[in-house]
């Protein structure tokens, strides 16, 4: 879920943007980002830490910035 999401505020068409970066992380590097099987850790995860890649993975510069 998009950070706006979970803070209930309201949100635009940049939320679909996320979920598809989400979707894209996921399929390179097989979890989703800020994965947790805490749920109330996993979003304490998506509005406050950055994105990490996992270093078991060698991910060339444009997917992560893409991803970003």
């Amino acid at each position: 879920m998009a950070p706006e999401m979970l803070e209930r505020g309201g949100h635009n068409f940049s939320v679909d943007y996320y979920c598809i970066g989400a979707l894209l992380y996921e399929l390179v590097t097989g979890l989703p980002p800020y994965y947790s099987k805490d749920q109330n850790e996993l979003f304490r995860n998506i509005l406050n830490n950055d994105l990490q890649f996992p270093e078991r993975f060698t991910l060339s510069s444009d997917i992560k910035s893409l991803l970003s």
